[in-house]
């Protein structure tokens, strides 16, 4: 995960990475966005369990 310097500081989404700020960090930590389709979530076999508990 990286981690930005403080000359350079925002938080928010700039295409897919996403900016936030931890409560009990100060620095401001980047990471990319991923994960499951919604789609993906319903239709595959391998991820039935997942769509049970949405």
């Amino acid at each position: 995960m990286a981690q930005m310097t403080p000359g350079f500081m925002f938080t928010g989404s700039i295409s897919n990475l996403s900016a936030y700020k931890r409560w009990d960090s100060d620095k401001v930590i980047l990471r990319t966005k991923g994960g499951a389709s919604k789609t993906k979530i319903k239709q595959s076999p391998a991820l039935r369990k997942q769509e049970r508990s949405m």
